[in-house]
């Protein structure tokens, strides 16, 4: 059973049941920290302010699978930001600004793509 909490505009649960702990080896009821942590995305390690469950008896950190998906895209979206990636949002927002199906969108993004590598290697004059 859970306990819904909005946390960073996403809908978390809270535990209101026992979580197995194996450094305990038994089932104990978890404490949620928010804190700063490292969370490694490809080869970046993320910097981020998020929420982890740990043991009250010997505080070790308990998987948690909602605090561990909110974590993620917290640590993702900085990975995006620090690479360039674009977000699925942003991608979304141009094919509405001009109209474009998915395929179309996709057909001008390969065609983006391979002028640029033709452009670079020498292949192509604008």
């Amino acid at each position: 059973m859970y306990l819904k909490l909005l946390y960073k505009g996403l809908d978390l649960k809270v535990p209101t049941r026992n979580i197995y702990c194996g450094n305990c080896e038994k089932e104990v009821l978890g404490v949620a920290k928010e804190d700063n942590f490292e969370y490694p995305v490809r080869n970046l390690v993320c910097k981020i302010n998020g929420k982890r469950l740990f043991c009250p008896d010997c505080g070790n950190e308990l998987f948690h699978r909602e605090y561990d998906e909110a974590n993620q895209r917290i640590a993702f979206e900085l990975y995006r930001k620090e690479t360039g990636i674009i977000s699925p949002k942003e991608i979304k927002d141009i094919r509405e600004k001009y109209d474009l199906t998915q395929r179309e969108f996709h057909t001008y993004w390969v065609l983006e793509k391979l002028l640029f590598q033709g452009m670079k290697e020498g292949l192509c004059r604008r």
